[in-house]
């Protein structure tokens, strides 16, 4: 069975070079959900489209951090 990504781990992550604003942009999430996901306030629904955006954009992050430790 696959493990359930913390997407608060995943949006702090990538929140650590960008704004919620710059983020939402970069991926299409609502900011609100961006925020509350960051602050693990409430027990939100998250939409797949919306889970597969942050996911995906933190695995972008993942390979241009290693391509750039090995370039």
């Amino acid at each position: 069975m696959l493990e359930k990504p913390n997407l608060q781990e995943i949006v702090n992550k990538l929140l650590e070079n960008r704004t919620q604003k710059e983020l939402h942009k970069m991926t299409g999430v609502p900011q609100s959900t961006i925020s509350c996901l960051k602050n693990g306030k409430g027990k939100r629904q998250i939409t797949y489209d919306n889970a597969f955006a942050l996911i995906n954009a933190f695995e972008k992050d993942k390979l241009k951090a290693s391509q750039n430790k090995n370039p």
